[in-house]
């Protein structure tokens, strides 16, 4: 099994064998073509219809093992979302989300915590402190600016704006307008207010 790391950590050399052994895996176990989704909460729900469409009772580990492929793919992807990189920090310390999300100011939990915050403005680094305090729990952007500061990373902003046509592609292509701003790493209200629209065809 892949664990969750090892794409990290490993050589280019091991990886590429780790990743031949993975698809004769899957190719052995799932015959069926297993499509990663662009947004982490299909994660979830890709892994409900791929067990409803085997018709075997799959056991927890085999859902498990499921759920970190795709949590995998959706971090090492060009432009991973905020839930998922959270996630994954938490796993990598043997904590859960609620635990990153939480109050805790347990030592491991801060520094997992902080990582997450680090790792958010690396593989995002268009998001504002507000927008990456709102995915950390809804925390203060003076709380995200701190940990920035304690890892030694200087913060400077970046303009980003809203793109209203991402938002209309994307919930006409049958997302809901929380999926969207999931994905989008925006406010439902901010995506409410592109798509509304839409929404009244749709209700149509």
């Amino acid at each position: 099994m892949l664990k969750l790391g090892s794409v990290l950590e490993a050589t280019p050399a091991y990886r590429a064998a780790v990743a031949r052994q993975q698809a004769k895996e899957d190719a052995r176990l799932h015959p069926e073509k297993i499509t990663v989704f662009s947004t982490y909460q299909s994660i979830k729900k890709m892994v409900d219809q791929k067990l409803a469409v085997d018709h075997l009772k799959k056991s927890d580990c085999e859902r498990e093992r499921l759920h970190l492929w795709l949590l995998n793919a959706e971090y090492n992807s060009e432009k991973p979302i905020g839930a998922a990189i959270v996630e994954f920090n938490a796993r990598k310390h043997n904590l859960t989300v609620d635990d990153i999300k939480g109050d805790s100011r347990f030592r491991n939990i801060i520094a997992a915590r902080y990582d997450a915050i680090v790792d958010l403005h690396h593989k995002r680094p268009e998001l504002s402190l507000p927008e990456m305090g709102r995915i950390m729990g809804g925390r203060d952007h003076t709380t995200i600016l701190h940990a920035l500061r304690k890892r030694g990373i200087a913060y400077k902003p970046r303009h980003q704006t809203f793109d209203p046509d991402q938002a209309r592609t994307l919930y006409a292509s049958g997302m809901t307008n929380e999926e969207v701003a999931l994905a989008m790493d925006y406010a439902v209200e901010t995506v409410r207010r592109a798509t509304s629209p839409l929404a009244q065809g749709r209700s149509a």
